[in-house]
């Protein structure tokens, strides 16, 4: 019965036209399901990893990584962030917080420089997820309506006399 209900659910929603229009339309309606908060960093390459904690040790806690001497990292989504450096980054919370992490045979200093609100991407960008969602918001409902349809349209006879008997045979998980 799963595998009837899932060839009926795929064959309907693979079946559903959608014009450039109705994509338009449900990303405007949706967009903020395709927004990502993206990050500003700073990173300061290191040999060690004693080096990258005694610049930090340096710098102390109102210090911060000279922007004309570093590397600048972002506006990153924190997909981008965690290629760029590692995902550890992502656990920064406020401006001007550092960690050290490893990231490809070297140490980093790495400074959250800002957190920026997460903005939608644009259309073109996520266009195959907004028609993913389109269509299967579409093949929900028409599937319903077929269900419905079906439904309305079968001639099901219960045999009473079958039922009873049926309801006075314990089943094997039931205690009595």
């Amino acid at each position: 019965e799963e595998v009837l209900r899932d060839v009926l659910f795929a064959s309907l929603r693979d079946a559903i036209a959608l014009t450039d229009e109705e994509l338009r339309a449900h990303y405007e309606k949706t967009k903020l399901r395709f927004a990502e908060r993206q990050w500003r960093l700073l990173r300061e390459r290191f040999a060690t990893e004693a080096e990258a904690r005694g610049a930090d040790a340096r710098l102390g806690a109102e210090g911060h990584l000279d922007a004309a001497r570093v590397d600048a990292i972002g506006p990153a989504t924190a997909a981008e962030v965690a290629e760029a450096t590692s995902p550890e980054v992502l656990r920064l919370q406020r401006p001007g917080q550092r960690t050290t992490v490893s990231h490809d045979g070297a140490y980093e200093l790495v400074e959250l420089v800002e957190m920026l609100p997460a903005e939608p991407k644009p259309f073109d960008a996520v266009r195959a997820q907004v028609e993913a969602s389109l269509r299967t918001l579409r093949a929900q409902a028409a599937f319903r309506a077929e269900i419905e349809r079906l439904r309305a349209a079968a001639k099901i006879e219960i045999d009473e006399e079958e039922l009873e008997a049926l309801r006075a045979v314990p089943r094997a998980n039931e205690v009595r």
